[in-house]
């Protein structure tokens, strides 16, 4: 289901694409799998409320995706929750996230990396 909602996301088909992410998910109701083809259709529609909350949900139950920690990370960073980007970056360094090249890079985190927070994580991780 996911791999047609992601295709019709591409053809611009953005309901039908919800209609099959929205049923993966009443098949699955609880899988990496469904929760990702959701958080996915939010991103791609810049719904950063359901795709926060999607991505609150799936973290809890599956805390080791270090890349879903960056994404919430992010999303708190667009909406200028900085200490909670941080400690969201934090979850994610610990779950194994090495790419700092696109938080440095990616204008959203322009704030966050200027914090002491972020400056301590930044070292704590990845000046070895």
């Amino acid at each position: 289901m996911n791999a047609l909602g992601y295709t019709l996301l591409q053809l611009n088909e953005l309901e039908e694409a919800k209609t099959y992410y929205e049923k993966g998910r009443s098949i699955l109701p609880v899988s990496e799998y469904t929760f990702q083809g959701m958080i996915e259709y939010y991103m791609y529609t810049n719904d950063i409320v359901n795709a926060e909350n999607e991505l609150t949900n799936y973290v809890i139950k599956f805390p080791k995706d270090n890349f879903a920690h960056y994404l919430l990370a992010s999303i708190y960073a667009q909406t200028g929750r900085n200490v909670l980007c941080c400690e969201s970056l934090e979850k994610a360094f610990k779950a194994g996230f090495k790419d700092l090249d696109s938080i440095l890079t990616d204008d959203n985190f322009k704030k966050v990396i200027q914090m002491k927070e972020f400056k301590i994580l930044k070292n704590q991780y990845f000046s070895k």
